[in-house]
């Protein structure tokens, strides 16, 4: 195989501290049409990961792409696991969903942007179904690797955009690989955060959804002690609890009251993180699970997210919650005292399916690199 250009990309994922749902709220809009939603999320330093590349077959085309394929040449998407034509793979999996590789190559080839003799490498530090944004980190480390590094020169580009690609618009074009293409419920935060990353507190009415951010740039000091505040721990994966997306399409003015409850949160969470006031912070993540909770039936939790908020709770954290959608497989990210934090880690080790996962900031958002050489590109 003869490669030639080289395009790295990478996103990070997020914990969504408060107001996790309320940046998917729409079926709500005719019932309350006022209805806001907010989120206070950290971006991290758990990275999806695309490499972008030509392959061509000097002596014809292998063994496998047989007469059943169209002329057109192939488009290849490969993990660590296996290597598969684009238009064969349907809804696979590579530990995450293969329909965004397949929603891209159709929204950007309608664009005139041909994916022809592609080869896109994927990988994900984020692990699979853990609510930390992983599909929304790989749809704009896609988007940017092909929008900022491989079509980044070119009149149908400029003629798709008709100005510079910024990250906002790669955070919008991911999440319209989801809403558009692949017709999903998707909320914006995820996107957008990890456009940006960065300590968030994101703003939108309902329509539009385009949310406004207030940022904040601690100095490294305050970096270091958020982060020593903060535990991270998958749960077991199991299988996929209901989708919330779903849960919201079921309106009522009980769960739009909830949702509001929410955007109270995620905008107290942001003063307690900005005043390093943990304490506080806790109260606010515990109150935002109860409403979670509320918001969802219950369908949110599982024995296992159960039992991990209350070890936490009584080892004295200061407050608990599961991130994203929760279910099984999700990550709880507790707010701890930094002189409880090791002792609280040494126990949940031994707990057989539970992985502690690192807790770094991140602040530099998607990270795109071109290469011309040939040469192995490092790692962004």
């Amino acid at each position: 195989m003869q490669y030639q250009k080289k395009v790295l990309s990478s996103a990070p994922g997020r914990i969504d501290l408060a107001g996790g749902f309320t940046d998917g709220c729409t079926g709500f809009a005719e019932k309350v049409p006022d209805l806001r939603g907010a989120v206070c999320n950290l971006g991290i330093c758990l990275r999806a990961r695309i490499e972008i590349s030509h392959f061509m077959y000097p002596y014809g085309y292998p063994s496998w792409y047989s007469d059943t394929h169209s002329s057109s040449p192939p488009i290849m998407v490969r993990n660590e696991k296996r290597e598969l034509d684009i238009r064969d793979i349907g809804l696979g999996e590579y530990e995450g969903r293969y329909d965004l590789f397949i929603a891209a190559c159709q929204r950007l080839e309608r664009q005139e942007l041909s994916l022809a003799n592609t080869l896109i490498k994927v990988s994900s530090e984020i692990p699979f179904g853990s609510g930390l944004g992983g599909s929304g980190a790989m749809g704009v480390a896609l988007m940017a690797g092909l929008l900022k590094g491989w079509f980044n020169q070119g009149f149908a580009l400029h003629a798709y955009f008709g100005a510079e690609v910024s990250d906002a618009r790669i955070a919008r074009e991911a999440r319209a690989l989801e809403i558009e293409e692949i017709n999903a419920s998707s909320g914006w935060q995820d996107h957008y955060t990890a456009a940006s990353g960065g300590i968030n507190l994101w703003t939108a009415t309902v329509n539009p959804q385009v949310p406004a951010r207030q940022f904040w740039m601690p100095g490294p000091k305050e970096i270091r002690t958020i982060e020593d505040h903060l535990l991270l721990v998958k749960t077991p994966l199991c299988q996929q609890a209901r989708s919330s997306h779903q849960i919201q399409l079921q309106c009522d003015l009980e769960r739009a009251n909830l949702l509001e409850d929410m955007v109270g949160h995620a905008c107290s969470a942001f003063l307690a993180l900005q005043s390093l006031d943990f304490q506080a912070l806790g109260k606010v993540v515990n109150f935002t699970w109860e409403a979670i909770k509320a918001f969802t039936q219950n369908t949110a939790t599982t024995c296992d997210i159960d039992s991990l908020i209350e070890f936490l709770l009584e080892s004295g954290a200061y407050g608990a919650k599961a991130c994203g959608s929760g279910g099984y497989g999700s990550c709880v990210v507790a707010i701890v005292d930094p002189c409880k934090r090791l002792q609280i880690q040494r126990e949940i080790a031994n707990w057989e399916g539970f992985e502690l996962l690192p807790v770094k900031l991140d602040f530099g958002g998607v990270k795109v690199r071109e290469d011309w050489s040939g040469s192995k590109i490092k790692k962004i």
